[in-house]
């Protein structure tokens, strides 16, 4: 089976809290060195606005549906994506495509699904506006940018869809 996962980046690997953690270590960091910004080392500490209890989730949804993902962000318009994708792919993320933004976001995925065999995906993304008036909405799992991002609640969600289960889960 072909089971595609179609990934936003922030507001799913990230969230709000996890960023104003980054800048607090960021200041620190930037006292220890006086004030001088060393390019490599911005460049590096751009990993770290992906949280990795997140993508522990994202693993786990992964191993239990043996699904790849498809990354759909706008971090791909970014200099520094290549790193962040390799990173991802380090952690043992199975990325196998990236979505061409020039198009909606729905409709390039829309046309990936048209010209692709899938037999499940999920969008898991923290914005649902692209998705509201498109048949792509039954498989989107909306995750909160002001909330966690990706949490336990949108696990079970994503391996239900993937794997066709029918269970319940109420999230608190």
């Amino acid at each position: 089976m072909n089971k595609i996962i179609f990934l936003d980046i922030d507001g799913v690997l990230n969230y709000q809290k996890h960023f104003q953690n980054i800048y607090l270590y960021k200041r620190l960091i930037n006292k220890v060195l006086n004030n001088t910004v060393n390019k490599k080392l911005y460049t590096l500490d751009k990993t770290l606005e992906i949280n990795l209890d997140n993508i522990q989730i994202l693993k786990e949804i992964i191993f239990k549906t043996n699904a790849k993902v498809i990354i759909i962000s706008s971090w791909l318009k970014l200099s520094y994506y290549p790193l962040i994708e390799n990173y991802l792919i380090h952690l043992g993320i199975p990325i196998i495509d990236n979505i061409d933004l020039n198009l909606s976001r729905e409709k390039a995925i829309e046309n990936y699904l048209v010209e692709n065999i899938v037999d499940e995906y999920i969008i898991l993304d923290d914005s649902k506006d692209y998705y509201l008036q498109s048949i792509l909405f039954d498989h989107l799992i909306w995750t909160d940018f002001y909330d966690q991002g990706l949490d336990d609640y949108h696990k079970f969600q994503a391996i239900n869809i993937l794997n066709k289960k029918n269970l319940e889960l109420k999230k608190d």
